[in-house]
C-alpha cells in the first residue's frame, strides 16, 4: 500500500507564488547579469541604498555621517571614472600614468645636472633663447 501525503490546497498555492518569485528573482538576476559592463552603476546603487538603510535603521547621528561620507566618496569615484573615461576618448594618459610619470622624474641625491643653453638668431630682428636641465 503506498502512503500518499495530503497537502492543503492554500499551502500548494503559497509554494506556487514562492517558486513564480524564485524564478523571477533568477531572470532578474540574467537580465542584471548583462549589465557587466556597468558594473560601477550597480555598486554605486547597492551601496547608496546600503548606507542609507543602515543609517535608518540604526538611527544614530553617528551612523547618518558615516552614511554622508559613503555618499560623498561615492560621489568623488564617479566623478574620477568619468574623468578617466574622458581622458580615454582624447587619447591623454590616466592619472596615474602621470603621477608615475612625475615620481620618476624625482631628483636622485647625487645625480650630476647637465645644462644645455641654446640661441638662435633670426633676420627679422627677433632671438629665442631656451634653456633646459637634464
Amino acid at each position: 500500500m503506498k502512503v500518499t501525503r495530503y497537502v492543503p490546497v492554500e499551502i500548494k498555492k503559497i509554494l506556487e507564488e514562492f517558486l513564480a518569485v524564485g524564478r523571477w528573482l533568477l531572470a532578474v538576476g540574467r537580465w542584471l547579469l548583462e549589465l557587466r559592463e556597468h558594473r560601477l552603476f550597480l555598486f554605486t546603487i547597492g551601496a547608496i541604498l546600503t548606507a542609507t538603510m543602515l543609517a535608518f535603521l540604526l538611527g544614530s547621528e553617528r551612523a547618518f555621517r558615516v552614511t554622508g561620507l559613503v555618499l560623498q566618496l561615492i560621489g568623488i569615484a564617479t566623478v574620477a571614472f568619468n574623468i578617466r573615461g574622458t581622458w580615454e576618448q582624447f587619447d591623454h594618459p590616466s592619472a596615474i600614468a602621470l603621477a608615475s610619470q612625475w615620481l620618476r622624474r624625482f631628483p636622485r641625491i647625487g645625480s650630476s645636472s647637465h645644462v644645455i643653453y641654446a640661441e638662435a638668431h633670426m633676420a627679422m630682428e627677433s632671438s629665442a633663447t631656451a634653456r633646459a636641465d637634464i
